[in-house]
Parts: structure tokens; sequence; C-alpha cells
């Protein structure tokens, strides 16, 4: 299953919590306010399906360069500085001979673990900027969340309307109250948004490993997007 597919059943399995919410709410009409705490754990998870998406398309992004990488220049600069940094820092001069033949790509591996393990370790708060940092310093894409625009929407928008959605995520998760209600349209808004977000990371990393490699690593997505009505 790739990193699209994933976010897709992970997306789907969290607008179940809608189908649960319109199922009960038929026997119990009164019971919205009782009701309303699957809607907050879904914006809960909403989010938590966008971490992992991130997560994910980091690591294949950087794993498809590096498998298509017939040498190091695959890798823009600024990433092969960061690699090789430990080396200069090292005392030990015989370090360097790490380099030696296809020795680059143990050390981008290296590389690849230590980003990972620094961003990823306690990433929580998936905003623009932790996100633009994870990028540059794990590939050398610089600035990924200005392509997050669509027809209505300016990178600026959707910026400011994640780091919204995250921080409304958070007054949920730590103390189960919010001030306004959540109701069930407010997940799939959510849930669209987030695809959203998606679809533009996604192609932005295609057309960026392509210039890289010359190689598109996966099928342009769309915005294909399944709502609690269709489950």
């Amino acid at each position: 299953m790739n990193f699209r597919e994933s976010l897709n059943a992970n997306m789907n399995e969290t607008l179940r919590l809608a189908v649960i919410h319109d199922e009960l709410l038929k026997s119990r009409p009164n019971a919205h306010r009782k009701l309303e705490v699957l809607n907050k754990s879904g914006i809960v998870l909403m989010i938590a399906c966008w971490e992992a998406f991130i997560e994910d398309l980091a690591m294949h992004s950087f794993d498809f360069l590096m498998s298509n990488a017939a040498d190091h220049t695959v890798f823009p600069s600024r990433v092969l500085t960061q690699a090789s940094k430990p080396f200069w820092d090292s005392k030990d001069e015989r370090g360097i001979w790490a380099l030696a033949d296809d020795g680059w790509k143990t050390v981008l591996q290296s590389h690849r673990n230590k980003i990972l393990q620094e961003h990823l370790g306690n990433f929580n708060t998936p905003r623009a900027p932790q996100i633009d940092k994870l990028f540059e310093h794990l590939v050398g894409l610089s600035n990924l969340s200005s392509h997050w625009s669509w027809k209505g929407m300016k990178s600026e928008q959707a910026k400011k309307k994640l780091s919204e959605l995250i921080t409304f995520r958070g007054d949920i998760a730590h103390r189960l109250s919010t001030t306004r209600r959540v109701r069930r349209a407010d997940v799939e808004r959510s849930g669209i948004f987030i695809v959203r977000l998606a679809v533009a990371s996604g192609n932005t990393l295609r057309n960026f490993i392509h210039g890289r490699t010359g190689i598109y690593p996966w099928e342009e997505g769309d915005v294909e997007f399944v709502t609690s009505d269709s489950i």
C-alpha cells in the first residue's frame, strides 16, 4: 500500500465515525450533544491521518531519489552539505574514506535516518513551518507549503487554516472542550481540506523528484474524496 492509498484508507476509517453518528441519531434524534464526542474524535483522527501522510511522503520521496540516483548529485547541494557535515566535524581523518565508491549512499542513508528521527520523533504539530523544514533538510525541497493552493484557496490561507485546525485538535485532545460545537459537517469539511493539502504536497514532490531524476515517482494525484455518505 503506497502513501496515497494509506491516506485514503485512514480517512475512510475516520469518516465511519460520521456514519455511526448518523445511525445513532436515527434512534435518538435529540442526542446531538451526547453524540458530539464522535465528531470531536473525527477531528483528532483527521490530524493523525495528516501526520501519517507527511511521514510516509517524506520517506517515499527520499527512498525514490536514492533508488534512482546515478550518483550523489541527484540530491541538492544543501542536502549533501548537511549529510557530509559529520565528517568535517569529526577529529578522525579516516572518516572521509567512507565516501569512497558507493559510500555516499551509506552517508546519505545515515542522513535520512538522522533527519527523520529529528523531525518525526516528536512530530505532533504538523504545521507548515515544521513540514517545510522537514522536506528542505531531507530532500532539498524548499517551502513546500507555498504550493498549498487551489481554486478559492491561497497558500497563506491554507497554512492558516491548517494551523487553526491543529489548534482545534489540541483543544479537543487535551481539554475535551471547545469554544463551539463540533458538528458532523466539520469532520467532512476538515477531511476534504486535508485531502487537498495531501494532493498538493504529493504533486509538488512528484514534480521535484522528476526534476532531479527524470522519472515520475508516482501518478499525479487528484482530489478523489469518499464522503461518509458513500461509505
